[in-house]
């Protein structure tokens, strides 16, 4: 399957009465940390690269790093998995995380967040894919989601925009 950037199967789409995509519980207390959470991948530019060859990407828009790449990305993970609501964020690493993370704001560590979800809201944590389209999700990105802290305080999310 190699689809054009902006072409998605309808086959792939979520239809009506199927089953939503389990998530795993979210951390214990995580409502008392000034963070909120995503449920999805922390990646690296190599992590994105080795997601283009699985999908068999042929036409790169440019340098294999950077936000132009990743968003690109993000879109043909999309494509091929049928659940548009891939977002992009910044998490705080942890032990099983540290060895993606970049250095943000003012020197301090962070990983880059593919999320499917979010515990900020009711509507972002139950935006989340199929079970078919979150099993497409893995097998390409090889690895099942977890729980990611947000990089940023709850006062100071980036990302208002999705409510």
């Amino acid at each position: 399957m190699n689809f054009p950037m902006e072409m998605h199967d309808p086959a792939l789409a979520a239809k009506p009465g199927d089953l939503l995509a389990s998530y795993k519980n979210l951390p214990e207390c995580f409502k008392e940390y000034n963070h909120y959470w995503f449920y999805g991948w922390a990646v690296s530019d190599e992590d994105m690269k080795r997601y283009h060859k699985v999908v068999n990407v042929k036409d790169n828009p440019g340098p294999s790093s950077g936000w132009p790449f990743h968003a690109w990305t993000i879109t043909q993970l999309s494509v091929r998995s049928g659940y548009e609501h891939i977002s992009y964020f910044l998490g705080k690493p942890d032990e099983k995380s540290s060895e993606k993370a970049i250095t943000a704001n003012e020197g301090e560590k962070a990983v880059r967040v593919l999320a499917s979800s979010c515990s900020k809201s009711n509507r972002l944590f139950w935006m989340r894919p199929t079970e078919k389209q979150m099993e497409r999700l893995i097998n390409i990105i090889g690895e099942e989601p977890r729980w990611v802290m947000d990089f940023y305080t709850k006062k100071d999310f980036r990302f208002d925009w999705l409510q």
